[in-house]
C-alpha cells in the first residue's frame, strides 16, 4: 500500500522516528512499525528471488 511505502521512505531515507511519521500520516505508531515491516518484507522477498535467479 501506498502508506506503507511513505512510512517507509519516512524512515529509511528521511531519517523520521515511527512517532514522527505517525504523526504525520494521523495513524499509531504500532501501525507505522507495521508498516516498515511489511515492506522490508516485500524487500527481502524480492533479494531471494534475485539470488535465485
Amino acid at each position: 500500500p501506498d502508506r506503507a511505502r511513505r512510512a517507509w521512505a519516512l524512515s529509511q531515507v528521511d531519517g523520521w522516528t515511527y512517532q514522527q511519521i505517525a504523526d504525520h500520516l494521523g495513524v499509531s505508531r504500532n501501525t507505522v512499525y507495521n508498516d516498515v515491516k511489511l515492506v522490508l518484507g516485500h524487500c527481502r522477498d524480492v533479494m531471494a528471488r534475485l539470488e535465485q535467479g
